[in-house]
This record gives structure tokens, C-alpha cells and sequence, in this order.
């Protein structure tokens, strides 16, 4: 669980002057030998300030790495979420990448 507290300076515009909570779900399995699957669900419930006509926001992740050989993974992830606004598209993004680990045998 996750609370966002309302620090930024709403009438500069940084922020909402409420408070967001978060739920999340992390799972991880190793599929293979070398291949790991991800996921992540979560729901946040917006803080809703006078005026305002925001969306609590569900959000997902899936994804994937590989150990290439022992100091290298290659990894991928896909993730959306819905909009909190109704004048605004669910967004999604994909990211991909490498990590290498500089530990010695």
C-alpha cells in the first residue's frame, strides 16, 4: 500500500492538495531455466479537490527478462493504466533494456 501526501503546492499548480492511497499486487515466477515473468496490478483512488472531476486509476505492468549469461539480463515490459481524467486517453508504454551485474565469480 501506497499514500501520497499532499505536499506539492497546488496553486502552483504541482499537485492536487489531497491525498492518494494505492493497492498493489508484485508477482514474479520463474518460467524457465533463465526466463522470469512479472506482473503488477494496482488501483489508486485519486484524492478528489473541489472543481475536479478525477478517475480512481487502475494500472497494470507484464513482463519479462532473460539471463543471457550470468552478468547479463535483457528485459521487457509492457504497461497501461486508465485515464483519471474524462478528457483523457488510457495511456499505455513499452520499455525494454538491458542490466548487467558487476559481480565477480
Amino acid at each position: 500500500m501506497k499514500i501520497k501526501f499532499p505536499t506539492a503546492d497546488s496553486d502552483r499548480g504541482l499537485g492536487t492538495g489531497e491525498f492518494d492511497e494505492t493497492i498493489d499486487v508484485h508477482l514474479s515466477k520463474r518460467l524457465l531455466d533463465r526466463l522470469c515473468g512479472y506482473l503488477t496490478l494496482s488501483y489508486t483512488f485519486i484524492g478528489d479537490p473541489p472543481d475536479t472531476d478525477f478517475r480512481n486509476a487502475f494500472r497494470w505492468s507484464v513482463g519479462a527478462a532473460y539471463s543471457v549469461t550470468p552478468p547479463l539480463a535483457v528485459f521487457a515490459f509492457l504497461e497501461g493504466s486508465t485515464a483519471i481524467s474524462p478528457v483523457q486517453a488510457d495511456p499505455s508504454s513499452s520499455a525494454s533494456a538491458r542490466s548487467t551485474s558487476s559481480r565477480r565469480r
